[in-house]
């Protein structure tokens, strides 16, 4: 089982990571328009006989949006007009615009479940946004959003979890999907186990520094902080494996080397705690002038830098690096600051 639906997490992620960027005002009428408690009703502002031309206007988008927004359920006649012109951008604004009504917009759920269908994936995207924004009331776009799920898998299980999270074919669909997702990744299943704080994330995390994977589990054992201190003797090993210098190889290789020893000593301090564990790896970069380590060097200063007064120890050695890098100056001088020292 799931620790933590996954749905739950893409449903709760979707204002921050999806719709901020198309959303900045929010649903139906603003605080601001809405009547007082025991003030006297306001009559609503009147359709503009206009409305429909403005919604092909590229320029006055943002205004006719907020005027939409403002005129709530009453523009969506309009709008679902707009949805048959066979200009594409001005059905790209009537999608836009039911999206950004949400919960008003219900009597557009058919026509947003016919457009699910559309060839043209921009529009097919902006029906799910706009069905997942709806919520409950488009629970009849369920059996449409669940056979177009190859197309938008996981903006259609986000909007799923918002219309019927409960409903027993969405809990299959997306359960299923997150299982078919883990086998594919195993990252996916460790992000879970951390997001969920499962007590067994560390040991998963452990058993992928051994694979492809190793640079995002040393990221994650980082996030993790003191909680994954048991992982301390895997990182040190691969810590003591990889600053050793070889052949200079492929610049990739020597990159991606570097990348890992980065991690790895950036998250053998967020989870140790104890400087002296960390320092003698960074200060080996610093001291020797093989060509891996040199291409290492600014990966070390990154972790030193991030350990602020811990790595002062490491002054002198970074001042005598200084001095025989000059291009290396400016950067050692920032690093120093960090450390407290000048």
């Amino acid at each position: 089982p799931l620790a933590r639906p996954h749905w739950r997490l893409l449903e709760e992620q979707w204002d921050d990571q999806v719709w901020q960027t198309i959303d900045p005002r929010g649903e139906a009428i603003p605080p601001s328009e809405v009547p007082a408690c025991g003030a006297p009703p306001v009559e609503p502002p009147p359709v503009p006989a206009d409305l429909r031309a403005k919604l092909a206007s590229v320029r006055d988008r943002m205004e006719v949006f907020r005027q939409i927004s403002a005129l709530g359920s009453r523009a969506v006649p309009v709008v679902l007009d707009a949805l048959t012109d066979p200009r594409k951008q001005v059905r790209l604004n009537a999608l836009e615009a039911l999206a950004r009504l949400g919960r008003p917009a219900s009597a557009a759920v058919p026509a947003l479940t016919a457009a699910l269908d559309d060839r043209d994936g921009d529009i097919s995207t902006l029906a799910v946004w706009a069905l997942g924004r709806i919520g409950a009331p488009a629970a009849s776009a369920v059996p449409s959003l669940a056979r177009n799920h190859g197309r938008h898998a996981r903006l259609i299980e986000a909007a799923l979890g918002r219309i019927a999270p409960e409903a027993p074919e969405v809990v299959a669909l997306l359960t299923q999907a997150e299982a078919q997702r883990q086998a594919r990744d195993p990252l996916v299943s460790a992000r879970r186990l951390v997001e969920s704080h499962d007590p067994t994330a560390v040991r998963r995390l452990v058993a992928l520094l051994g694979t492809p994977h190793k640079v995002e589990a040393l990221h994650l054992l980082a996030a993790l902080g003191p909680a994954a201190r048991s992982a301390v003797p895997n990182v040190s090993a691969l810590l003591d494996a990889t600053a050793v210098p070889g052949e200079a190889g492929e610049s990739s290789e020597v990159t991606a080397r570097c990348e890992t020893f980065r991690a790895a000593a950036d998250a053998l301090w967020r989870i140790s705690d104890d400087a002296r564990l960390v320092l003698p790896y960074l200060e080996r970069p610093l001291q020797h002038s093989e060509f891996y380590f040199v291409q290492c060097d600014p990966w070390a200063l990154q972790v030193v830098a991030g350990m602020g007064r811990a790595a002062a120890p490491l002054a002198p050695t970074l001042r005598r690096y200084a001095r025989e890098n000059r291009e290396a100056r400016e950067a050692v001088s920032a690093v120093l600051r960090a450390l407290g020292s000048s």
